[in-house]
């Protein structure tokens, strides 16, 4: 294996479940970031009894009064709470910190109840069934543990990081993987049932649609996916020009998703043809867009909250905040719940678009972000094995994108180009 910076690794083989089933030169499109501190918020909230639940990258989880707008209590974790939303169950919440740890915490006190400890950050939101808990660490593996008492039932690791939601359809979890895989597991013993390869890493921060029994997924490979959930059989696939990490909403004959080339995209689920396209300033992803009133709505990196007429694509109204808003909105009583990385939680009327709310997190000053995407550009014997054997490994081209966040979604639009040969790309400002 070889390690790139302090955040790539590859591995041209690994270890799973199936003894018999080994993944090999893998060739796979890699996202990768670094987070600073700062008091943006990235994740999505959950609203409970007119208490909007949420995360910052200032290290903290909130409870905020919706009435009052005054905070009911924080609790403090040992890194950024980033991309998982807080869910709740039998008066508890539980949510992964970049810690490396799943919380489960007392949602009228804020005390922490338990902690799961695992070896890597924990980016998405858990999934909570019949006691138990799912969910995947960057330490490779994923967990199903015991939602009352944070015991562990089961791990199966992966060949990657694990920043992806499960999903559950009968007696299967589904769950990607930044190995390109997305796996179907026995969801009581944690045994790989089948297990489908894209050509990128696969970033879903809130569980995959699954309808029909046809999941529904993007990958860093810029498509995304229908699978068959009975077989792992790919059914169709739509083409964007950037990855695909958001979750995808079907309503009325259509399937809805962002990518990172700036769209949101409406296709005929009949035709797999596009129906319409709306374009951003920014980056549309890691969100599950919400329905109301024949109206879609989407955050982007631009900035803006932006509703849409959900048959034609036309922009109805939008809400500009002071960073990237990539926290999906809760909806309650028609109202719209959504983070910013302005560092404020904010609340906007579902139809007219003004705002009814708003709470600033412990620090105004906007999280860093360190960001690059990679390619392998040459595959070639470097060295032998005990058994004299020529390894292969791939040589990677480390192209980065270091910049704040408010610099990257102020409506500054950065163009892809390949440099040095095949597999490197530079972000350059236009």
């Amino acid at each position: 294996m070889i390690k790139i910076g302090i955040w790539m690794l590859i591995e041209t083989g690994f270890e799973t479940e199936m003894s018999d089933l080994v993944v090999e030169k893998p060739r796979l499109y890699s996202l990768r970031w670094k987070l600073g501190f700062g008091g943006s918020i990235s994740g999505g909230p959950t609203v409970h009894e007119n208490v909007v639940y949420f995360g910052a990258l200032d290290h903290y989880l909130y409870a905020v009064d919706l009435k009052t707008k005054k905070e009911k209590w924080r609790f403090k974790g040992n890194d950024a709470f980033v991309e998982s939303i807080p869910l709740i169950r039998d008066g508890v919440l539980c949510v992964g910190c970049s810690d490396g740890n799943l919380y489960a915490i007392d949602r009228e006190s804020g005390e922490e109840v338990f902690h799961f400890k695992t070896g890597g950050e924990i980016c998405m939101t858990v999934l909570i069934e019949n006691n138990v808990i799912y969910f995947g660490s960057r330490d490779h593996n994923i967990y199903a543990i015991d939602s009352k008492t944070g015991e562990e039932k089961w791990r199966f690791r992966t060949g990657g990081d694990v920043v992806s939601s499960a999903v559950t359809e009968g007696d299967k979890l589904f769950i990607g993987s930044y190995d390109g895989n997305m796996y179907c597991l026995d969801k009581k013993s944690g045994e790989e049932i089948w297990r489908f390869q894209t050509g990128g890493c696969i970033i879903n921060f809130i569980p995959p649609l699954i309808y029909n029994s046809v999941i529904y997924f993007g990958s860093n490979d810029y498509n995304f996916y229908a699978v068959d959930t009975n077989n792992g059989k790919e059914l169709w696939r739509f083409r964007t020009k950037g990855w695909v990490c958001n979750r995808a909403v079907i309503y009325d004959g259509m399937i809805f998703f962002g990518s990172s080339d700036h769209n949101f995209y409406a296709v005929d689920l009949e035709t797999k043809r596009e129906k319409w396209r709306f374009q951003t300033e920014g980056r549309v992803g890691d969100q599950k867009p919400p329905i109301h009133n024949e109206m879609i709505y989407i955050g982007s990196g631009d900035g803006n909250l932006y509703a849409l007429d959900v048959s034609t694509g036309k922009e109805k109204w939008r809400f500009k905040t002071g960073g990237g808003i990539f926290s999906t909105p809760f909806l309650h009583e028609g109202i719209l719940y959504f983070g910013s990385y302005d560092c404020h939680m904010y609340g906007v009327d579902a139809m007219e678009g003004r705002e009814t709310f708003r709470f600033q997190t412990s620090s105004n000053a906007q999280s860093t972000v360190e960001l690059f995407e990679q390619l392998p550009v040459e595959l070639k014997p470097l060295e032998k094995d005990r058994e004299g054997k020529e390894n292969e490994f791939y040589r990677f081209g480390i192209p980065r994108l270091n910049f704040s966040e408010s610099e990257y979604t102020q409506g500054v639009q950065y163009a892809i180009k390949n440099i040095y040969g095949a597999g490197r790309k530079k972000y350059d400002q236009i």
